[in-house]
């Protein structure tokens, strides 16, 4: 519906599920589930969290990269890409490593599309890198880890995209 945003909702948290059931906790609290993109989004005035602050700086360095300048074109494409790479970005600096399986293999497919977008935007591993080097940037005076790892997150994405690349056929 267009017509209403979710902002947040509100978790009662009384429960704990192990196997099949459900025991109740020691400390019930209640958890008001609102991110800090989507009132970022509301305090702005954006229609979506990816027009926010945060992202501005992303989304206007890959419109520079890119050979179509129709945005409107394109953007649904922009937001997957920038999300999935600093969702592995946190992932990575939080010792999360590219795997067969688990975890690792969610993270993999991330970057699998990721770099796939990439390549249908005619973007290479170089514009990639340093799209992922101003995600490290912007992110990195809240969560001092993600500077700290910052080589280590940075090496270990550019093998996994020169991968991808590799088997798509783009360098």
């Amino acid at each position: 519906n267009k017509r209403f945003i979710e902002i947040g909702n509100i978790v009662f948290s009384e429960f704990y599920h192990k196997d099949k059931d459900y025991l109740p906790l020691d400390q019930k609290c209640v958890d008001f589930g609102g991110g800090l993109e989507r009132i970022a989004m509301c305090l702005q005035g954006k229609k979506n969290t990816f027009e926010i602050d945060l992202w501005e700086p992303v989304i206007e360095l890959m419109y520079s990269y890119h050979k179509d300048k129709d945005f409107e074109k394109v953007k649904g494409s922009y937001y997957v890409m920038a999300d999935h790479l600093r969702t592995t970005i946190f992932a990575l600096g939080d010792g999360a490593v590219f795997e067969p399986k688990g975890r690792g293999y969610i993270l993999k497919k991330l970057v699998k599309k990721a770099t796939l977008l990439a390549h249908f935007l005619n973007f290479n591993g170089e514009s990639l890198q340093k799209i992922i080097e101003l995600l490290i940037k912007l992110n990195c005076s809240y969560y001092s880890h993600l500077y700290e790892k910052k080589e280590l997150i940075i090496g270990e994405l550019k093998k996994e995209i020169d991968k991808n690349f590799n088997f798509i056929g783009k360098s």
